[in-house]
């Protein structure tokens, strides 16, 4: 029953998972900036190429 008790009472598997949680949503949140990012500038450049072409 002590074995039981010591690994209900262990908090180290918790702080792990914590961990992983954090680190997944921090990833997510990177993932999704560099999209919006890399649109915007795809579309800054699409438009400036458009502009040049114009121009000529």
């Amino acid at each position: 029953m002590g074995i039981l008790t010591r690994l209900w009472r262990d908090e180290a598997g918790a702080t792990a998972v914590e961990y992983g949680l954090i680190c997944a949503i921090v990833v997510l949140t990177a993932m999704a900036g560099a999209s919006v990012l890399g649109n915007t500038v795809s579309n800054t450049l699409f438009g400036a190429s458009n502009q040049l072409t114009n121009a000529q």
